[in-house]
Order: C-alpha cells, then structure tokens, then sequence
C-alpha cells in the first residue's frame, strides 16, 4: 500500500518513494503514496494540459509529471532523508547509487501495464527542476485499481503543488488508464495529507486502529478513495 507525505507529514504513506507501503526501498515495487500534504491552496480544478501514451508525461499549468531519471537521484536522496518529510515514511533510505538503479528499473515498466508501481517525477515546468515524487500502484487483486501516493520536499511545499500534482495523476487515472477505483492510505496525525486527500475529492471511507507496524508502534489510519463515476460526475480535482 501506498502512504503519502508532506512536511510536517505531507505524504501519503505506503509508496515505494511516497508512501507508507509503496516507497523506494519499501518493496519490490518501489512505489509509494508518503502520508503529508504540501498545505497549498491551489484551485481544487486543475487542468490537465496535455499527456502523452505510452507514458512521457503529464502536463498541468506549472507542473510536468514525467519518469524519473538518474539525474533526480541527488534531489530525491536530499528530500527523502529529510526527517520532517519522512515523518510518516516507512521506505527504507537508499544511496544515490541504489536510488539510480531503482530509477533505471522504472524503464522497463509503464503505468499502462496492469501489474505496475509505478514512481513518477513531479517537476516544476518552467525549469524542470525535481519538486518531489507521485506513486500508482495497480492493485494485485484487481488491476482496475490503484493506490496512490506522494511525496514532496520540504521547501516546495506550501504552494499548492502537491493538488496540482495528485490531481493531474487522478485525471490520468481515469481518463487515460480507465481505472475502476483509486485509492490511499494516510496516518491519522497526517492532518497536512489528510487536508489534501479532502482537497482533490477523495472520500473518506476507512478508519482502521492501530493498522501498521511504524518504528516500533503499531498505528492509526484513514483510507480514501475515489470511483470513476465520482470523478466522472464532477467528483475529484481537475
């Protein structure tokens, strides 16, 4: 599963990178939605410029969703050890060089492909500098489904990229890969990514108590999602 994360806590735990369950270093599938929330206030109606299949890119106002690459390792290492915005994180931190070879293995999969997880690079569009990483992750159980997540560094939080961003990756979600459901986990005490999930239409449909093992204590979580037909009618960020 995937958490999402943000400074003080604007992540989505569960990614690969992002996430609780989905992260870098977290599991083989190197996704993940890190439990936070980047306390922006973007307009909750983004639109998706354009995007390009099989995968390139994802283009918003300000922002260009594309694949990672060797090059955003430094800046990944730099945000994903940054102990505010790991808060919530349960990946296990990786070296640049360990960072490059999880990027690398990204070539061979597509988010297309009905067994992918899925990392994505979140750069500003103006100069393609890294802000921080998405994760979709496909669901084993049903590929029609996805977890999310998310992560953003400390010093870009706080101007709404993080809405623009799960936004835009909701869109292509739907829009693009024709998913059935989307949905993520977020600690309780993630208020920041809590606010955020609310903020780009996700419903709250799950409280579990002490529901994953974090550092040593067992934890609180919310789960969210949201249905096509909900994003379809008008439901979601865009």
């Amino acid at each position: 599963m995937a958490a999402a994360s943000l400074s003080p806590g604007l992540s989505v735990s569960r990614s690969p990178m992002a996430s609780r369950r989905h992260e870098i270093g977290a599991g083989s599938d190197g996704a993940g939605c890190d439990r936070g929330y980047d306390g922006g206030v973007s307009s909750s109606k983004e639109t998706i410029v354009s995007i390009a299949a099989p995968f390139d890119e994802i283009l918003t106002s300000r922002l260009r969703i594309r694949r990672l690459r060797p090059g955003d390792a430094p800046a990944i290492f730099a945000y994903r050890n940054d102990p505010a915005v790991a808060r919530f994180q349960s990946w296990q931190p990786l070296s640049e060089e360990e960072l490059r070879g999880f990027i690398a293995r990204l070539d061979a999969d597509d988010p297309g492909r009905p067994d992918s997880a899925f990392q994505f690079a979140v750069a500003r569009r103006a100069d393609d500098a890294l802000l921080g990483d998405l994760y979709l992750g496909r669901l084993a159980s049903d590929p029609r489904q996805a977890e999310l997540g998310y992560t953003l560094a400390q010093q870009h939080q706080g101007h709404g990229y993080a809405s623009e961003a799960v936004g835009a990756l909701l869109g292509y979600a739907f829009e693009q890969l024709g998913l059935h459901r989307v949905m993520a986990l977020v600690d309780c005490a993630n208020e920041r990514s809590v606010a955020l999930l609310e903020r780009v239409g996700m419903r709250r449909e799950g409280h579990f108590l002490q529901h994953y093992l974090h550092r040593g204590e067992y934890r609180d979580e919310y789960q969210y999602a949201l249905l096509a037909s909900e994003w379809a009618a008008g439901g979601g960020a865009r």
